[in-house]
């Protein structure tokens, strides 16, 4: 894997060659993120389970408008009563 990462290295203008997965990965999660249907189809069943009368933290290190999309795309922006994430720092 390390070959391929250093064959990339020029183009995103990075020096050890993890650094050049880095932009790819975000590329795909920002793809990802974007798409209500991959979403849901990705959702885990006991994902969307929702425990009355208990209080419900996130912790993500997605940003937060990503975190808020995704959790409407799901349907549980109500069941969190605080998400921490990335930009919480």
């Amino acid at each position: 894997m390390e070959v391929a990462a250093i064959r990339r290295l020029a183009e995103f203008g990075l020096q050890p060659p993890w650094q050049a997965f880095v932009p790819i990965r975000l590329h795909i999660h920002n793809r990802l993120v974007s798409d209500p249907d991959a979403l849901r189809s990705h959702r885990r069943q006991h994902n969307g389970e929702r425990v009355e009368l208990r209080r419900h933290a996130l912790a993500t290190r997605s940003h937060c408008d990503h975190a808020q999309a995704i959790l409407a795309v799901l349907g549980l922006q109500d069941s969190f009563t605080i998400v921490a994430t990335r930009d919480d720092g």
